[in-house]
């Protein structure tokens, strides 16, 4: 039981945004997290991560499983393939 009264106030003191499983976005600035910009891909938030094929990983709101996995690369047109990786 105090686990996830630590974590929630772990995530408030922060700044971050505590996960929630709807927390779709459709726009990259729905993805600022501490001044810094992510983008927006597959409808949840991703931010710059070096280690990851495509820059990026999914911020730890992504839902579905998605949390603080590599997101595929974002076509040019603004979208991003289907799924985790990144095809289609």
């Amino acid at each position: 039981m105090r686990l996830p009264v630590l974590l929630v106030s772990i995530f408030l003191v922060a700044g971050c945004k505590v996960p929630d499983p709807n927390n779709h976005c459709v726009h990259d600035d729905a993805c600022v997290f501490q001044g810094f910009q992510g983008r927006c891909v597959n409808t949840w938030c991703a931010v710059q991560d070096d280690s990851c094929p495509s820059g990026l990983r999914y911020h730890d709101t992504a839902g579905s499983g998605l949390s603080r996995l590599c997101a595929p690369a974002p076509r040019p047109d603004g979208g991003a393939g289907r799924g985790p990786g990144g095809a289609g």
